[in-house]
């Protein structure tokens, strides 16, 4: 693993795990871009998905990404 992905774990650790609770989000959206992604050899459809939260100030934050096999509701 390289230097720069051994700085950015605890960071990235520390946002992934962040509490939200305590927060008012008066708007959440849930998207998702459809994407072809390469999983060994074959390329395939599959979505990248964001959940974006308005705080009350009116500033968009983002609560997770992930990736789903399409854009769907089960996704």
């Amino acid at each position: 693993m390289s230097g720069l992905c051994k700085r950015l774990d605890p960071i990235v650790t520390a946002w992934n795990t962040r509490p939200l609770q305590g927060a008012r989000y008066p708007f959440r959206l849930v998207d998702a871009l459809v994407l072809r992604i390469r999983e060994d050899a074959p390329v395939k459809s599959g979505s990248g998905l964001i959940a974006i939260g308005v705080n009350a100030a009116g500033y968009r934050e983002i609560h997770g990404l992930g990736l789903g096999d399409r854009e769907s509701e089960a996704t």
